[in-house]
């Protein structure tokens, strides 16, 4: 019990101190250069879209191509300054991740599969003027 509330308390500070506007920045042009390479909007990109991505955050994903979930974590809380949707974001990458991993699948078709089970995180990611 005392380690829940330690966690807990750990994720909350987390998310009140997680929000940075770089990041923000940095996503929205990797996701603007990936969509301008795949020909694709922005608003509406694919998987593959969301790969290129996730390569040129580089940190989010290990060598072989799967993501560092405790990376990709802090990551979403970078992303967004509402801690409200940090945590439905949290969540759903947590469901989506457990469920690629118990599926056996690797690499990158595994962080291809949580971001198809995922990309609603997409619009939960803030939008900087």
């Amino acid at each position: 019990m005392k380690i829940l509330i330690i966690v807990g308390v750990l994720a909350v500070v987390a998310v009140a101190y997680g929000f940075e506007v770089a990041a923000v920045v940095k996503f929205r042009n990797d996701l603007s250069r990936c969509s301008k390479d795949m020909d694709e909007l922005s608003s509406n990109p694919s998987i593959d879209n969301l790969h290129c991505v996730m390569i040129k955050d580089g940190k989010m994903l290990k060598p072989n191509g799967e993501y560092d979930p405790k990376v990709a974590l802090k990551r979403l809380a970078d992303l967004m300054s509402d801690s409200g949707r940090v945590e439905v974001a949290h969540a759903l990458f947590n469901k989506c991740y457990k469920e690629a991993v118990d599926s056996g699948v690797i690499g990158a078709e595994q962080t291809k599969q949580v971001l198809t089970c995922s990309k609603a995180i997409l619009y939960m990611v803030d939008k900087i003027n």
